[in-house]
């Protein structure tokens, strides 16, 4: 359980970079400038201006503990300026606070992050809540491999992501949908990486384990997705 929760939470932390740090900033900062994510009126009504308003109160209080040089650097140089640039303050956001940020993006924004990774933009939150919801679990030490998942993700449409559904579908409930996820999303980042032998390595030094438990079909291997 404790090597499969470090080898989540290495593509969680892989997919959070490349997502929620990289390309959300880009693409809102492209959009609504640096200083964008100041002004309520750039996000849907999703993010109230009250929870605008927190995240922009507990940003500041992490910014103003920071003993990061690039956040010190700025302030001597912009002494005017009360915010740093987004790009800046993705940097001291925590991952939660990253999604917030997601979950008040216009719709439009959604789908094009959601079309990156080939999936409609509904099953892309999902996708983000129940990542949420695990890395918490692996942060805080709890069991994983055999857990139930209380926010299901949403399943891909067999006729747009067929490679879901052949020669079967996932169980959302269990942690097996999380591990397609991750390696969905990885596949999209880093076309060549390593981490689904990886997690083949895993599962065959410790071949007690019941993989149904987890949620594994029989011959999950031959699934286009995992290929």
């Amino acid at each position: 359980d404790r090597e499969l929760k470090l080898l989540v939470m290495d593509a969680l932390e892989t997919i959070e970079v490349a997502v929620l740090r990289t390309q959300m900033v880009e693409q809102f900062a492209l959009l609504h400038g640096a200083f964008g994510y100041i002004q309520t009126s750039n996000f849907q009504p999703a993010i109230s201006s009250e929870r605008h308003a927190k995240l922009l109160d507990e940003l500041a209080y992490t910014v103003s503990k920071s003993r990061e040089e690039f956040v010190s650097r700025f302030k001597n140089k912009y002494i005017n300026e009360q915010h740093l640039p987004l790009w800046m303050a993705a940097e001291l956001m925590t991952f939660g606070q990253l999604l917030t940020f997601y979950n008040g993006l216009n719709l439009v924004e959604k789908q094009n992050l959601a079309k990156r990774y080939d999936v409609f933009a509904p099953v892309f939150d999902s996708w983000l809540l129940s990542l949420n919801f695990i890395r918490n679990v692996c942060a805080h030490h709890q069991r994983l491999w055999n857990r139930l998942i209380p926010l299901q993700p949403l399943i891909p449409y067999a006729r747009h992501r067929p490679d879901w559904h052949s020669p079967y579908t996932p169980n959302s409930n269990r942690i097996f949908v999380i591990l397609c996820i991750l390696q969905d999303m990885m596949k999209h980042i880093e076309p060549r990486n390593m981490w689904k032998y990886r997690l083949q390595t895993l599962l065959n030094t410790y071949p007690d384990i019941p993989h149904r438990e987890m949620g594994f079909p029989d011959s999950w291997q031959n699934s286009k997705l995992w290929q």
